[in-house]
């Protein structure tokens, strides 16, 4: 059975790190709406729940 992806360690600046794995999770995002495997609700529930868990952790 499949795993699903995750982040086992952060190097430097944890802040910076942060901001490029929201990006990063952010870009995966946008290339599975665009390849139809996430319609446009899943796309923006998905970015809204990112950014809630971004916030929440800060």
């Amino acid at each position: 059975m499949a795993k699903n992806a995750e982040l086992l360690e952060t190097v430097g600046d944890p802040t910076a790190n942060r901001g490029f794995l929201l990006a990063y999770q952010k870009a995966v995002l946008f290339a599975l709406h665009q390849d139809g495997l996430l319609n446009r609700a899943q796309l923006e529930r998905s970015i809204q729940k990112l950014e809630e868990q971004f916030r929440n952790k800060q």
